[in-house]
């Protein structure tokens, strides 16, 4: 029973909220963050309809109970949570990926929101409902593909502004109403035993209409509000859509993109966007297109190598996959000796549907993983749809792509900020050792397409590619004779450019600078395999990026632009190798641990398992798979291990805080706190007395004078360690009836729908 006071008494409300308004605007909030759940698909239909339902009881309960005793319905909720969470472990045992706990942590916070709608006494505690609803709306936001989310958001942040609003209003009117309290203090005067109740009286909080609150100034600032917001749906809606390159203007998108005639390939942030012929370019004494940091000019329909610079390192893409890869781009196939091109053939018709299914070669001696990818652009990229290996099948809005017989995939319109695609691609995962020793016919068009070289090739290309293979028997083994030594005897930097009267750029870079950027070090091997007579196609696109530890998503950066090589091998096809050394070529065929962030755990627990002797590290093993496969032993102990450190908390907090009341004035204090008449720190027992007659004049008046006398000899009158007497126990014990029987009267007079 000591315990359970001491609980009451830690729990105990100071101030209630009496604002209708605000309790009914916050609850819109939080059902409009519901709907946006539901809207998006990002939470449970069942789980959301029950939230619908359950959160209107949740803030009537709490709003007629918001002055009351309300000990045993917080343990019930305690109880309730502890279930939500031992529901969320059992979700999300078999998650494989961080896209996997996307329902079941919706699910939580759904749950953990209607739980505690049931208990908002407080203005405090009707914020903390805000600033949770906006992880309801934020997980709805990066979920949704729907129109009406927008409709949603919009109320949504009308309702929220009215209620910080309103809780402004709140707060100012409790802080009159406190300054009125300390003046009437200091005029009270002692009062009878009969229980006098002073002629000034207490303060009677006041209840604002919603016509009242316009007219206070709350018109004005949704009349602001909702301008600010209609000029914003104007200025994004009118103004057409497409890169600050092509219409000279700001990138606002409101409007579909512009579309491009003939979809070969487009990059704005390049000059012709991209559209330079080999014939320019063997007429220019220098590169054919300026260097700019922001867009890779790898991304074109020709690659002039005499170009070069440091690409930004501001954000290009968000990718969600489980394995690292090359996200390639661009195929080329004819080397003039200043650089790569696409051969001139027919623009491939449209594959429209949704999804986009592409047809993809399976050879017979590959070893073939799919792997879905979902790009999320972070800034304008060309028409190019980015995929690892052989993209099968294309999830985009437009529901429109070009497959070239390269393997290049390009869209009829620019690929914007904001975008999100998803393709599921077809990879060739063998073992090195099995593309080693593959060997077989190449088809005799791969052949003559993709052994071309230009008839001024200088000969020592073709002498230094024979000396480096004359012992490798495979199309593999001769890339990685040639990969080996380009790694060993070149050298990578970004400040070295080639002269612009060099006749041939690959002969220059292997024979005078052997410095150089990823593009003249990928021509040159591609060019050496392919003076061997073995096939070989110049790539360009992204490295895999870094991975974020947390999401789980790989960061690209427009840095990341990269070139490399591919090689094709018999019966497995086009197989990636790097010879930059940017990305290692062996393949990852495992998925990755079963969530990102046990990835970050593992790596900071794998520097301190040394630590550990062996003994304890095969306990803690055996112990941690026992939890795993019991998550509702580990829901309570996580549950104990949380309620001790709460308690070791409030202990050091403050001794007193969770102390028993150890004498008959403490359990007045313990009583009249969750009624909402707390004693502050900076009150002395009298003062304390006056703030009670003051706010409960109902309290007998000769009970407590006898308390607050007793009080004061004990801590002023020498009277530390006397006993309690008997009518200081009966004086409190009067009290408490009293209290009790007030109010079971007032719940008999007052209707429940009127408190």
């Amino acid at each position: 029973m000591k315990l359970y006071d001491a609980f009451r008494r830690v729990n105990a409300t100071k101030r209630t909220e009496e604002s209708v308004l605000l309790r009914v605007t916050v609850l819109g909030t939080v059902v409009i963050a519901v709907l946006g759940t539901l809207v998006s698909g990002a939470a449970p239909v069942v789980d959301g309809i029950a939230a619908l339902i359950l959160l209107p009881v949740g803030a009537w309960l709490s709003y007629v109970r918001r002055g009351r005793d309300n000990t045993l319905l917080k343990l019930l909720l305690t109880v309730g949570a502890a279930l939500a969470l031992q529901r969320f472990f059992g979700d999300v045992r078999g998650a494989i990926t961080i896209e996997d706990t996307r329902a079941p942590l919706a699910s939580l916070f759904l749950a953990v929101q209607v739980l505690h709608g049931f208990d908002l006494p407080a203005r405090r505690d009707l914020g903390f409902t805000i600033a949770s609803s906006l992880t309801l709306i934020a997980l709805a936001g990066t979920n949704t593909h729907a129109g009406l989310f927008g409709a949603l958001l919009l109320v949504y942040v009308v309702l929220t502004a009215v209620s910080l609003i309103e809780m402004q209003h709140s707060a100012a009117s409790e802080r009159a109403d406190r300054l009125r309290e300390r003046e009437e203090l200091t005029e009270l005067r002692d009062t009878s035993a009969s229980g006098g109740v002073p002629g000034a009286g207490a303060p009677v909080p006041t209840r604002r209409s919603i016509s009242g609150w316009l007219a206070a100034g709350g018109a004005a600032t949704l009349k602001a509000i909702g301008a600010a917001l209609l000029a914003g749906v104007l200025v994004f809606g009118l103004l057409p859509r497409g890169s600050s390159n092509q219409l000279g203007g700001l990138p606002f998108k409101g409007f579909p993109s512009l579309s491009l005639p003939n979809a070969r390939i487009s990059n704005p942030g390049i000059q012709a966007g991209g559209q330079v012929d080999s014939e320019a370019a063997q007429q220019s004494n220098g590169p054919t297109v300026g260097f700019n940091p922001t867009a890779y000019f790898g991304f074109a329909e020709y690659v002039d190598l005499r170009t070069g610079g440091r690409l930004s390192d501001d954000p290009i893409m968000r990718v969600r996959a489980d394995r690292p890869r090359f996200w390639r781009g661009i195929v080329f196939d004819t080397y003039d000796g200043k650089g790569w091109t696409r051969s001139q053939v027919e623009t491939p018709r449209p594959t429209f549907g949704q999804p986009v299914r592409l047809q993809t070669e399976r050879l017979p001696g590959g070893e073939y993983v799919d792997v879905t990818q979902t790009f999320e652009l972070l800034d304008d990229t060309p028409n190019l749809l980015f995929a690892a290996g052989d993209p099968r099948t294309v999830y985009l809005a437009g529901g429109s792509v070009n497959r070239w017989d390269d393997g290049t995939v390009t869209t009829g319109q620019l690929q914007e900020v904001g975008t999100i695609y998803s393709v599921v691609s077809r990879y060739d995962a063998s073992p090195p050792e099995e593309l080693r020793a593959a060997t077989g016919p190449v088809p005799d068009d791969v052949r003559a397409r993709f052994t071309q070289l230009p008839d001024g090739l200088p000969q020592r290309v073709r002498d230094l590619a024979t000396r480096l293979t004359a012992g490798a028997g495979t199309n593999y083994a001769r890339a990685e004779a040639i990969g080996a030594w380009l790694g060993a005897n070149t050298e990578y930097t970004l400040d070295v450019l080639p002269p612009r009267d060099a006749p041939d750029l690959v002969d220059h870079f292997l024979f005078e600078s052997r410095q150089g950027w990823c593009e003249p070090i990928a021509a040159s091997m591609a060019v050496m395999l392919r003076s061997v007579g073995v096939p070989a196609r110049f790539a360009t696109g992204f490295q895999p990026g870094e991975r974020n530890p947390i999401s789980g998503l790989w960061d690209v950066k427009i840095s990341d632009a990269h070139a490399w090589v591919e090689v094709y091998v018999p019966a497995h096809g086009w197989i990636a190798f790097d010879p930059t050394g940017a990305v290692p070529q062996a393949v990852n065929t495992q998925a990755g641990p079963q969530l990102p962030i046990v990835e970050l755990f593992r790596w900071v627990g794998d520097g301190l398992v040394g630590l550990v002797p062996a003994p304890v590290r095969t306990a803690l093993r055996n112990a941690a798979s026992r939890l795993a496969d019991t998550p509702a032993v580990a829901a309570a102990l996580a549950a104990l291990l949380a309620g001790t450190g709460l308690a070791v908390w409030w202990r050091r907090r403050g001794q007193h805080a969770l102390a028993v009341p150890s004498t008959p004035f403490e359990r007045l204090e313990a009583m009249l706190a969750v009624r909402g008449v707390q004693r502050d720190d900076w009150q002395t027992p009298r003062e304390y007395v006056r703030r009670v007659r003051l706010h409960c004049p109902d309290v007998p008046e000769g009970a407590l004078a006898t308390l607050l006398q007793a009080e004061e000899r004990r801590r002023y009158g020498g009277g530390a360690g006397e006993p309690v007497s008997e009518v200081e126990t009966g004086a409190v014990e009067h009290i408490a009836a009293h209290l009790a029987r007030t109010d079971d009267e007032h719940a008999r007079r007052v209707p429940a729908g009127s408190r």
